[in-house]
């Protein structure tokens, strides 16, 4: 059970930085 949520949460912090990637890159796009 230990290991599954070391797991989970490290699947949810790169989802996150997926995210976070699509959203601030367009934002860099239009600023350049």
């Amino acid at each position: 059970m230990r290991e599954f949520s070391y797991y989970a949460v490290k699947v949810i912090l790169q989802h996150n930085m997926i995210i976070h990637l699509t959203i601030t890159l367009p934002n860099w796009a239009n600023k350049w």
